[in-house]
């Protein structure tokens, strides 16, 4: 299994915010241990929501939990591709990466629709393809 760095980490993130410019309002990878490896957020983001000031201390651990929930029907479901959920402000998404034992959590604005598998495959490539560029460790 590769591990990613947070050089590629932050490759990996700045990519994804200039593909999907002003979708995505802010976006993170986050070990499954529930470390935030790297996170990056839009001017929109800080503009709209503010300042998260408890996101480092307990946000990756939310995602691992999130995860480990949506994984309790895995057995009847299958493996999760994403979770989704929709509030009032905004759209957020969780695609695990399981071969680079990462999650990728992102904000989206809450009337941007996208295509769950086709955005989870999107960045699984994506990582994919920096691991291969020698941006990770093993």
């Amino acid at each position: 299994m590769a591990i990613i760095n947070s050089t590629a980490a932050e490759i990996i993130l700045d990519e994804i915010l200039s593909t999907h410019d002003g979708k995505i309002l802010a976006i993170s990878i986050i070990d499954l241990k529930g470390n935030i490896i790297a996170s990056k957020s839009t001017e929109s983001f800080s503009k709209e929501f503010g300042k998260f000031k408890k996101g480092p201390e307990y946000g990756g651990t939310l995602a691992t939990a999130a995860l480990s929930i949506a994984n309790e029907v895995r057995a009847i479901a299958g493996e999760t591709i994403a979770i989704t959920n929709t509030y009032e402000r905004c759209k957020m998404m969780l695609i695990p990466i399981p071969p680079y034992e990462i999650l990728v959590g992102f904000v989206l604005k809450r009337r941007v629709v996208l295509d769950e598998e086709r955005i989870a495959k999107y960045i699984e490539g994506f990582v994919a393809e920096n691991a291969t560029k020698g941006n990770t460790t093993t």
